[in-house]
């Protein structure tokens, strides 16, 4: 009788490790499906604002339509001359975000846009 207890109570153990287990893969996979998320809009917001760079444009400061997927991201730009004596605009992207655990990230991309 005492081992069929001891076996329900290791069993009941190990049922509740893998519950936990699969929680924290959900956690964890759904994490990693924002990051690439916020990486891609990030990218894309990037190449936008290069553009409107060189072409002279303005450029909005808010990427439009990020509201509804939970993360904020801007852009700032700066007039910059390199160590070389080239004029350039440096351009850098900031995104924030809260991950499944509740916890607040974020991220930044930057690049130069040189002018001749």
């Amino acid at each position: 009788m005492l081992e069929v207890l001891l076996s329900a109570a290791l069993v009941s153990l190990l049922s509740l490790s893998l519950i936990q287990g699969g929680v924290y893969l959900q956690r964890e996979s759904k994490r990693a499906e924002q990051s690439l998320l916020v990486l891609q809009h990030m990218e894309n917001y990037l190449e936008y604002a290069r553009i409107m760079t060189i072409t002279g444009s303005a450029s909005d400061s808010q990427w439009q339509g990020l509201e509804d997927l939970g993360f904020e991201m801007a852009l700032s730009s700066s007039h910059k001359v390199s160590s070389l004596r080239v004029q350039g605009t440096k351009l850098e992207i900031t995104a924030s975000w809260i991950n499944p655990w509740g916890q607040s990230e974020s991220a930044a991309l930057s690049t130069w846009v040189a002018f001749h």
